[in-house]
């Protein structure tokens, strides 16, 4: 259960939220930039992908109960009764 925010809090993440915008922004404007962070973010969702991966082999599902979606970097959705 999340736990109610005071006002410093408040302001701090309105603040960082505002840096993170910018930063955004500043990336978007730059392509080579923004190139490199997709490519980024692709090799993560790949060795996140591997990791979810592993976790189903250690958590014994049978690999029948659980269907892949080709998204490009795939899911996993636990069919009910597994």
């Amino acid at each position: 259960m999340a736990t109610a925010m005071n006002s410093e809090d408040k302001k701090w993440r309105a603040e960082s939220d505002a840096r993170t915008l910018a930063s955004a922004m500043e990336i978007k404007q730059d392509r080579d930039r923004l190139v490199m962070a997709q490519k980024a973010a692709l090799d993560m969702a790949r060795k996140v992908q591997k990791e979810a991966r592993n976790m189903v082999l250690v958590s014994g599902i049978k690999q029948d109960n659980i269907n892949h979606a080709d998204s490009g970097v795939g899911r996993f959705k636990i069919k009910k009764g597994a």
